[in-house]
């Protein structure tokens, strides 16, 4: 005795092939050119307002394993203003951090090469010592900088 499978009654109309399918598609007078219109739109909104502020976010990896190669293991991490949790994770080094312009200004005055771990907007904010200081890496909103340029 074999199983019996239950049929569905299909009608010749509606039994079409992909080529016959699409075909049919476009004859019923479906206007697509709105919605490939609206997923341009919100492609291009994605990529001008959305991409961007995520940049500054994307993994400081790269930038820590430049500061993990310029400097001593045995010397600590300093950053102006605050602790990046992201370079401390893949440094395995503990932090100083500096607080005010004077006291990164006087770190900055060193005879030996030091340095500096900055997010983009602390940087801006002490222009008055930008003369003092060299840009030795950038990625994102953070950036490395040395009292001397890299030899």
């Amino acid at each position: 005795m074999g199983l019996i499978y239950p049929t569905v009654a299909r009608s010749d109309k509606n039994d079409y092939t992909g080529s016959e399918y699409f075909h049919n598609f476009r004859r019923r007078n479906l206007n697509t050119k709105p919605i490939v219109t609206a997923l341009v739109c919100i492609l291009l909104f994605s990529l001008i307002y959305l991409v961007p502020p995520i940049e500054p976010f994307r993994s400081g990896k790269a930038l820590a394993k430049e500061i993990d190669r310029l400097i001593e293991p045995s010397e600590d991490l300093v950053f102006y203003l605050k602790a990046r949790d992201t370079f401390l994770f893949y440094t395995d080094r503990k932090a100083a951090v500096l607080k005010t312009p004077k006291a990164l200004q006087q770190y900055m005055a060193s005879e030996k090469q030091v340095y500096c771990i900055f997010k983009m907007d602390d940087w801006q904010d002490v222009q008055m010592l930008h003369e003092t200081m060299h840009i030795v890496a950038l990625a994102g909103n953070k950036l490395i900088v040395s009292n001397k340029k890299l030899d």
